[in-house]
């Protein structure tokens, strides 16, 4: 499952760091979680939940066993 996560998670990259930032995946767990950390300008963005649930629906699409992602 980690890899799928990152090639789906990947196509966000571009956008990430036409911002100055990036994120990147800390952890995939047995639950389905995955933790992502976000780096730069993405830290403090008023954003970043919005940015979460993109990155969830994309995951929820195309990865079965998925349930969230987590900012940490």
């Amino acid at each position: 499952m980690e890899e799928q996560v990152n090639e789906i998670l990947n196509h966000f990259k571009p956008f990430f760091h036409a911002h100055g930032g990036d994120f990147e995946v800390t952890e995939v767990t047995d639950d389905g979680t995955v933790k992502v950390h976000f780096i730069g300008e993405c830290v403090l963005c008023v954003l970043q939940e919005k940015t979460t649930a993109g990155m969830e629906q994309a995951l929820k699409n195309a990865v079965p066993e998925f349930t969230r992602v987590e900012a940490v």
